[in-house]
């Protein structure tokens, strides 16, 4: 019998836009009546009170693995220009201690294009990546992950890892958050950034993202963090909602724009805004979507 878990997953692409119902370029409903049956079930993971995933048994995170291992090649691999350089380095790089990293670690990196800002700092850099298609852009060897999400790395080998929009892909986070603990080195550091909203219906297709992507709520985000031993240097929310909206519909890259990322903090730290992680109204929506983390061990 076809479980709930099954009935969520089984549309293909994803929806951008807000987190509440959506409708077909027809016009029509494009809820399927099996689905309703999964939305009240899940309630506790839309809740934002546990991460759908991370619970899973071995061989629906296999399953999950081979669903996400090309898909964000087959989504966003051709893309002209990366668009988070400016974020990345307000909210991380511009944060990390002087002088060079001897071993770094870009975890999910594809092309390690994310690097390029600091690539004089870097010593040997490997890029743990699930998918073949990617070439890197910086000097890099590549390494494949594990299915389990555990990594084939002694403890304590890497002083710089980045982890930049990746999480959110993969099904088990607390246990590959915990592994990246044990790869960093002594006083190394770890910055990760991720969504921390639903990301949307996850009963319909959702333009633009892949099968199994949903934000990491922030609470549980944190305790997972806090749990594998890290110290949190700094704690920014970002992706402040309407400035993504913007966005798509311009076709910009506000995340590549330093005065529109200084912006985007001023706004995504507002006190007022909402925290829900599943949002079904216009003012639930109008919230930061991310959270950038600098680690230390």
């Amino acid at each position: 019998m076809e479980s709930n878990r099954d009935v969520l997953w089984e549309g293909a692409t994803a929806l951008r836009g807000g987190d509440g119902p959506q409708r077909s370029s027809s016009g029509g409903d494009v809820l399927v009546e099996t689905c309703l049956l999964a939305r009240s079930d899940l309630a506790h993971y839309l809740s934002g009170e546990a991460l759908i995933g991370d619970d899973f048994k071995a061989e629906e995170i296999a399953q999950w693995f081979a669903d996400e291992k090309e898909a964000c090649f087959e989504i966003r691999g051709g893309m002209d220009e990366y668009p988070y350089h400016a974020r990345n380095w307000f909210y991380g790089y511009r944060k990390l201690p002087r002088g060079k990293f001897r071993n770094v670690l870009c975890f999910g990196g594809g092309t390690g294009v994310e690097l390029l800002p600091i690539a004089d700092r870097l010593g040997e850099v490997t890029i743990l990546e699930p998918s073949s298609n990617f070439r890197a852009v910086i000097e890099a060897s590549y390494a494949t992950p594990n299915v389990d999400g555990s990594m084939s790395f002694p403890d304590d080998t890497f002083d710089l890892v980045t982890c930049i929009g990746v999480l959110h892909h993969i099904p088990n986070v607390s246990t590959v958050i915990k592994e990246l603990h044990r790869c960093t080195s002594r006083g190394g550091i770890a910055l990760i950034t991720e969504p921390i909203t639903s990301m949307g219906d996850w009963m319909l297709p959702r333009v633009g993202l892949s099968k199994h992507e949903r934000g990491i709520p922030p609470q549980l985000f944190r305790s997972f963090i806090e749990n594998a031993g890290f110290e949190i240097v700094s704690e920014s929310k970002c992706g402040f909602a309407p400035i993504n909206y913007i966005a798509r519909k311009l076709d910009l890259r506000p995340y590549n724009s330093s005065l529109l990322v200084r912006l985007d903090q001023v706004l995504s730290a507002l006190p007022f805004l909402s925290t829900k992680y599943h949002a079904t109204t216009v003012l639930e929506k109008l919230r930061a979507t991310s959270v950038f983390y600098v680690l230390r061990k």
